[in-house]
């Protein structure tokens, strides 16, 4: 382990309580992390939604990928990634109320000051790793966007192409978004044209 029995004594010395009712929910997905949990009581359901980053309701939750009881663990991420984001959704089981000890950040921090062998992100290094997470899921959108539209009836053009060809396609295309207000030219009369452009959304002159 990375931590000497003195640093797990001194861990719980720190711990703290909290309790959530049956059904509720402790956090969600998306939520900004501070805290590493145990469960002393009841269960906890972990939903995950791999569409998203930011679970905003009840109808994007996703998932259950596991039930976790008594002695089970969570967390651990936002102690060791400084303001990383919470990558599942905790629900108390709908049985019983949900007991929880937790271990908060900067107690965590103060504690392992002197422990060179425990490797932590920083606020700034945790963020750049959540932003390379969010373009990959942005990435996985575009993809299906572009899919679902060169499948569709949309483009006479490709009315005589495969399915198979047109999903080629899709994987090798990249979907770029233009914001208004601003004359950008994407090709201009008798230059060499090196893309093929396929407009989704808005209008062109």
């Amino acid at each position: 382990s990375q931590f000497s029995m003195k640093e797990r004594r001194l861990m719980c010395r720190y711990l703290k309580f909290r309790a959530v009712t049956k059904g509720n929910v402790l956090f969600h997905q998306g939520d900004l992390g501070a805290r590493f949990y145990v469960i002393t009581a009841g269960q906890a359901i972990v939903y995950h939604n791999k569409s998203v980053i930011h679970v905003k309701d009840q109808n994007t939750i996703g998932s259950i990928i596991a039930t976790l009881g008594v002695g089970n663990s969570f967390g651990e991420q936002a102690l060791m990634e400084q303001g990383s984001l919470r990558n599942a959704t905790i629900v108390a089981s709908t049985e019983t109320t949900l007991e929880l000890a937790f271990l908060e950040l900067p107690a965590f921090l103060s504690l392992i000051r002197e422990n060179k062998s425990v490797q932590t992100l920083s606020f700034q290094e945790a963020k750049e790793k959540r932003e390379l997470a969010e373009r990959k899921v942005q990435l996985e959108r575009d993809k299906v966007s572009i899919r679902d539209a060169l499948q569709s009836n949309l483009f006479s053009f490709f009315d005589s192409w495969s399915k198979v060809l047109r999903d080629s396609l899709a994987a090798h295309t990249e979907l770029v978004r233009i914001e208004g207000g601003g004359r950008v030219v994407l090709a201009k009369q008798e230059a060499p044209m090196e893309y093929l452009f396929v407009m989704l959304k808005g209008t062109f002159e």
